[in-house]
């Protein structure tokens, strides 16, 4: 069955250098400590629009995935999660 882990987003990632956004996935999808960067995690969807909200529950039939979701161009939120 799969099993979300976390859900995190981080509303100003969009205005980090596009070295630090690769370095931050990187670190997300490896499990490793990514509070230098501030992110607060939760499980609550409620913060999604429609079209992010179908986003990442198209995520959910993928496994041990990192990805970023976009609104406007901009980055708004990275989703991970494990198969369990």
């Amino acid at each position: 069955m799969k099993k979300i882990q976390n859900f995190f987003s981080y509303a100003k990632v969009s205005e980090l250098p596009k070295n630090q956004i690769f370095e931050l996935f990187d670190l997300s999808n490896n499990g490793k400590d990514v509070s230098p960067y501030k992110i607060d995690y939760a499980v609550n969807k409620d913060i999604l629009d429609e079209c992010q909200l179908g986003a990442y529950e198209s995520l959910i039939e993928l496994n041990n995935e990192v990805a970023l979701l976009y609104d406007n161009g901009k980055i708004v939120a990275l989703i991970g999660y494990v198969v369990q």
